[in-house]
């Protein structure tokens, strides 16, 4: 399994140039901003859990990744 850090890099490819940049975006300033992983990934686990909740066109786009991040937040209990 890939580490978080790659996994949000690959979103945040795939989100640039589309409908959701402004979501990317949201997503990208705790991912630069905050120190630890922990933070990161609870922040960006929730924010991006929600989004999905909003706007299911979003699964299509990133699904995997979003599972992904998803699998690799409960192996590391966050």
């Amino acid at each position: 399994m890939r580490n978080y850090i790659d996994i949000l890099e690959e979103i945040d490819s795939k989100l640039k140039n589309t409908e959701f940049e402004n979501f990317r975006v949201e997503i990208e300033i705790p991912f630069r901003t905050f120190c630890s992983a922990i933070e990161i990934c609870f922040t960006v686990k929730s924010k991006i859990n929600d989004f999905e909740k909003k706007n299911k066109k979003i699964r299509s786009l990133i699904g995997n990744q979003i599972d992904e991040f998803n699998e690799y937040c409960k192996l590391n209990k966050i």
